[in-house]
């Protein structure tokens, strides 16, 4: 919800400062500006959304990781030998 009322309020203070602009080069460069400053903004969050993800990914397979490693740890591997002859 931040995220979303912060990019509000920079698209207003766009449109303003667009209506202000003398000339279409002033224009063309807050347009410019705007998109480029939205796009940076939008993909370090998106970086930021996916660093949170993996890490709530690993700390909640920790555990089923250990497991998974104890177990195969636990099984002797002569146990897999059926499977991989021709």
């Amino acid at each position: 919800m931040a995220a979303a009322r912060e990019e509000m309020t920079e698209a207003a203070d766009f449109a303003n400062e667009l209506a202000r602009a003398k000339t279409i080069g002033d224009a063309m460069e807050l347009h410019q500006d705007y998109w480029t400053n939205l796009f940076e903004t939008r993909m370090e969050r998106f970086r930021d959304m996916t660093t949170e993800t993996l890490d709530v990914v690993r700390k909640n397979s920790a555990p089923m990781n250990d497991a998974m490693s104890k177990m195969i740890k636990a099984t002797p591997m002569d146990a897999f030998s059926g499977y991989f002859k021709k």
